[in-house]
Parts: structure tokens; C-alpha cells; sequence
């Protein structure tokens, strides 16, 4: 029908159809706030593996975790605990979370 809105008409074509990016698009919403922050030590785990030149899997084997999990970690899309934070921590020697503990020594990069 010509007088049909474009918007009319795509909501008519997808009638019944698959919504799976209304629904992904929501969980992002609603976990912004851990997404957001997920990303950020995901982004600088990738920029410290580079600096020191070291592979996924070579950071995998360090954390004693599969490649596959690390990929999917460092994809930003998945609620990093502190544990899984500090193993990464300790694999490449560094600190991305800052706690009272970790300023009473103030170490930031553990150069080998």
C-alpha cells in the first residue's frame, strides 16, 4: 500500500518475527553501569597484553583458563568478579582495580 509509513510497513513485514536485538538491547540497558566497566579493564587487559607482547593464549595458560573463556572475558560482554580481576592481575603483573589494600603498597606494574 502506498500510504503505508515506512515504520508501518517494517512492523508489518516483522510481525511475528524474531525480536532477539529488542531483547539484547534491553540487557544492555539495564547493565550499563558493569558493562561499561567490564569493557574498560577488558580494553586495558588487550592494551597491556600488547605492550608486553604477550599471545591470548599465553595469557589463558597464565590464568589457567581457556583460550575460549579469556576471548569471551575480554569481549567486555560478561560481569568480570574480583577474583577473576585479580588472577588477571597477577598473570601480567599489574593493577587495574585500585582497593584500600592494593594503595596501602601502591604498586601498579610489578616489572620482572
Amino acid at each position: 500500500n502506498k500510504n503505508m509509513s515506512k515504520v508501518d510497513f517494517l512492523n508489518k513485514i516483522s510481525a511475528g518475527q524474531d525480536t532477539e536485538w529488542q531483547k539484547e538491547a534491553m540487557w544492555r540497558r539495564e547493565n550499563a553501569t558493569w558493562l561499561k566497566e567490564s569493557m574498560e579493564i577488558a580494553n586495558d587487559v588487550l592494551d597491556e597484553l600488547h605492550r608486553q607482547k604477550m599471545s591470548k593464549s599465553d595469557f589463558a595458560r597464565a590464568m589457567g583458563m581457556s583460550q575460549q573463556r579469556v576471548t569471551t572475558l575480554l569481549s567486555g560482554k560478561e560481569k568480570m568478579n574480583p577474583e577473576t580481576i585479580s588472577k588477571m592481575e597477577e598473570a601480567l603483573r599489574v593493577t587495574f582495580v585500585r582497593t584500600e589494600a592494593k594503595a596501602e603498597h601502591d604498586i601498579v606494574r610489578d616489572e620482572p
